[in-house]
């Protein structure tokens, strides 16, 4: 069962609840946005073996889970310029944010761990109500790789704040995996939300 990593997930889950747990509506963009190297910073950690790339007017934040365990995992949180009501995401500002916990130890889910990642995701993340209901991911299931990281995606990451859009659980070596939320408020574009599947698909791990 998840031990030291339950409670502060809990809570960096819960600053951003309220949203519907409905899919998200978004409004049509009003231009195509065309992400390229001249409009993106890559944010590198090799404490923690990961690296991603994100839009560099999007807000990004990077923080240990627990300062007082060398062993705790790496919280980041990237979202577009946009306020989040009072930490809810209620309204239709059209806040877009993505939250990646990274470098989990996999025992701090369970103490057996399988050999076949996907079938360990799947038994822990992929169901109605995992681990009193943290970061269940809802809808359709589905195996998904991304940048050689083997894991699977759900059709609602089961972010309380922001529900309604993907979720993923990624293995980043034999010990530690990862977890992907992603969310949106109900003013949500069309050009911030495909930002956001590309920061999704530009992690990679260092190893």
């Amino acid at each position: 069962m998840i031990k030291k990593l339950l409670p502060l997930v809990i809570i960096s889950i819960l600053l951003l609840s309220g949203c519907s747990k409905n899919s998200v509506p978004v409004k049509p963009a009003d231009n195509t946005t065309t992400l390229t190297e001249s409009n993106l910073t890559t944010y590198t950690n090799t404490q923690y073996n990961i690296e991603v790339t994100y839009p560099k007017d999007w807000i990004f934040e990077a923080k240990i889970l627990d300062q007082t365990d060398p062993n705790s995992g790496l919280d980041i949180h990237i979202n577009n310029p946009v306020q989040l009501e009072g930490n809810l995401c209620v309204g239709e500002n059209g806040y877009v944010g993505t939250e990646i916990i990274a470098s989990i130890d996999k025992t701090e889910v369970t103490q057996v761990t399988e050999s076949d990642f996907r079938k360990f995701a799947k038994k822990y993340f992929a169901c109605s109500d995992p681990l009193g209901g943290l970061g269940c991911l809802g809808g359709k299931i589905e195996d998904v790789t991304i940048n050689g990281l083997t894991g699977i995606k759900g059709e609602d990451s089961g972010w309380d704040g922001c529900s309604g859009r993907p979720g993923y659980v990624l293995e980043q070596n034999s010990d530690k995996y990862m977890q992907i939320f992603t969310g949106a408020d109900k003013g949500a574009s069309v050009d911030d939300l495909a930002k956001t599947e590309a920061i999704v698909n530009s992690i990679k791990t260092l190893e």
